[in-house]
This record gives C-alpha cells, structure tokens and sequence, in this order.
C-alpha cells in the first residue's frame, strides 16, 4: 500500500519534480515493513530509455515504484539487486501486469549497473 503521491514541478531542473509531502510504501516486501521517501526529494519519475517510452510509460502506475526504487538506490539502503526486487514487488503492488513488470525488473538490472554501478 502506498500513501498519496503529491508532486511539485520544478521547471529547468534535472529532476524536475519535488515530492511535496512524505511519500511511504508498506509491504511485507520491505524488511522494516515500510519505506518513507522524505519531503524535498527530486525525481525524474522513471528513467527510461527514449527507445522505450512507447513500451514504458513514464506517468503510468509504474511511477510510485519508481520513485520509491530511486530512493533507495539514492540512499544505499540495500544492494542493489535487493532494491531491484522491491522495485519489482512495488511494480505489482500498483498494479502493473506480471508481464511488464519483469520487463521493468530486466531494465533496471541492466540499467541500474550503468547508472549507478555494482559496487554496492
């Protein structure tokens, strides 16, 4: 379960949305139960690919995962394979088909070592 989402947009900035209350997912997933990403953080939303925001949407259900997913990997709170996998459970969480879900989960695991290394 995720509480309500409320962004602010931030023209001409990298992330260009700021979370304007404290944003928390629960889930059995999580070894605290619970991750609370802070007021003020920026986010991009998701970072997907251009070639693949035909297939990824950016604003879709995906986006609450996301933020959480960038949270973590940000704060290094497990490895990065562990964050990789709640993305996945949060991903399901919000409703994103099985299917695509994996296909999220790929991406990131693949992607994640470019964006911010393996040496987690």
């Amino acid at each position: 379960m995720f509480s309500t989402l409320v962004l602010e947009y931030v023209p001409d900035n990298d992330d260009p949305f700021l979370l304007a209350h404290h944003f928390t997912w629960w889930s059995s997933a999580l070894p605290e139960g619970s991750h609370t990403v802070r007021k003020g953080r920026s986010t991009d939303l998701a970072s997907i690919p251009w070639g693949m925001r035909n297939v990824c949407d950016r604003l879709g259900p995906s986006v609450r995962a996301a933020i959480v997913h960038d949270d973590l990997y940000r704060r290094r709170m497990f490895t990065r394979k562990m964050c990789d996998q709640l993305f996945y459970f949060a991903l399901l969480e919000c409703g994103v088909p099985e299917w695509k879900a994996k296909g999220y989960y790929y991406g990131v695991r693949v992607g994640g070592s470019f964006a911010i290394g393996d040496n987690w």
